[in-house]
């Protein structure tokens, strides 16, 4: 028995995003949906759905979890080092300032 033709996936109605980031999930949103749609047609190739299945998984969410944590560190890392940095010139300031000070006292 021969098989139906696939049935076009509905994208429904589409606007271009603005930023790269924005375009980069619309992109991934309909890719997304044509798998779904091969997968609910039964012409979906093995790795397509292989990569559904992993996609799933609790590692592929714990592996989402650690990069996001891994991200937050090195910003919190960046922020400190700035506040460091702002607080040993605050402190130059103040030597230099005491150093006028007694100079012009003395």
């Amino acid at each position: 028995m021969p098989k139906d033709p696939p049935t076009p996936v509905d994208t429904g109605p589409f606007e271009y995003a603005l930023s790269p980031e924005g375009r980069e999930a619309q992109l991934t949103d309909l890719a997304y949906k044509c798998i779904v749609q091969r997968l609910r047609d039964n012409t979906a190739s093995p790795n397509e759905t292989v990569a559904c299945l992993r996609l799933g998984t609790e590692r592929a969410k714990l592996e989402r979890e650690k990069i996001k944590a891994e991200s937050l560190l090195a910003n919190a890392k960046v922020e400190n080092l700035e506040s460091e940095r702002r607080q040993e010139e605050l402190y130059q300031e103040a030597i230099q300032m005491m150093k006028e000070y007694a100079g012009s006292n003395g």
